[in-house]
């Protein structure tokens, strides 16, 4: 499920245009204030005792706004609506985020101090046809041992690499779920194939790659519509969790793309009848698991977002 975080910046703000690891580092932050046990696990800074639940993964988006700029190595957002996603499998890890940006009110990120107007929870698409069609909102990354282009060591893979980065993203999905649940995903539950729109490689110049800088060191990852073939179950955990790897640090968070949503219509997942996800100021009216919170992190009385 996603956590869908609607916050509001009054004036044009900068921030790092490579903002991922500031967001994850909030993300932490979070955690620890709302549950100490839940970040560690995720961290993997302890080690696990018995009956312990598995690590948690979860993904983010980046802060997406109307209005921006590059300027730079700086990004310019606002003045208006800023909108920040995060995903997990695990709705308490969801929760405990929940509950710490209800305390604070408002994050910082680099210079930029960004006050909450809302948050709502958003459940999980329908896959029961076993097939998606995507959009990134962060790099999916996939990488391979060998030499190319970074030097000896970690590969990065391309969507230009076809069967080999999908073969890798699947991979890496199979780690996850044998990690969330204990077991390893037997056929037909381990399926699971990649196909990005050749059409959009070839017309954009950078072959559908974006390269991210963290801490000094480039990340390349794939940020190109796709078709995902595969189980239910691996399409809902690429979705939710991030598809490829890093995702905890910013990396693999994906959307279903519009025509999907506009032929799907208003559906039952998990037994709650969902409509497609909304936009702008609608997507803060009339949503369901809404609440809302000021400055110092209180309940409106109505329990519904600012508009």
């Amino acid at each position: 499920m996603r956590l869908i975080v609607a916050m509001n910046l009054e004036q044009e703000s900068r921030f790092p245009i490579d903002h991922q690891y500031a967001l994850a580092g909030a993300i932490y932050r979070l955690l620890r204030c709302a549950d100490v046990d839940c970040a560690a696990r995720i961290r993997g800074a302890e080690e696990p005792r018995e009956n312990d639940k598995p690590p948690m993964p979860f993904c983010f988006s980046g802060l997406r706004c109307a209005k921006r700029r590059v300027d730079h190595e700086e990004l310019w957002l606002g003045p208006g609506r800023v909108v920040w996603r995060i995903g997990a499998p695990d709705e308490p890890l969801l929760r405990a985020i929940e509950a710490g940006l209800l305390e604070d009110g408002s994050i910082r990120v680099g210079a930029g101090e960004l006050a909450i107007d809302g948050i709502r929870f958003a459940p999980t698409p329908d896959f029961a046809e076993g097939e998606g069609q995507f959009v990134c909102l962060s790099p999916i990354v996939a990488t391979v041992c060998g030499i190319g282009p970074e030097g000896a060591g970690t590969r990065f893979l391309r969507p230009t690499d076809g069967a080999a980065f999908s073969e890798a993203a699947r991979a890496n999905a199979l780690s996850k779920f044998e990690a969330l649940y204990g077991r390893a995903p037997k056929e037909p539950e381990s399926r699971l194939v990649l196909r990005f729109d050749a059409g959009y490689l070839a017309r954009n110049p950078r072959g559908g790659t974006k390269r991210v800088t963290i801490n000094g060191n480039d990340v390349v990852g794939a940020m190109a519509p796709f078709t995902a073939l595969g189980s239910p179950a691996l399409l809902q955990l690429i979705y939710n969790s991030g598809a490829g790897e890093m995702n905890g640090a910013g990396f693999g968070m994906i959307e279903v793309s519009n025509r999907r949503a506009a032929r799907a219509g208003s559906r039952v997942v998990h037994g709650r009848r969902t409509e497609p996800e909304l936009t702008g100021a609608a997507q803060l009216s009339g949503a369901s698991s809404v609440c809302a919170v000021t400055r110092r992190g209180r309940r409106s009385s109505t329990g519904r977002m600012r508009a």
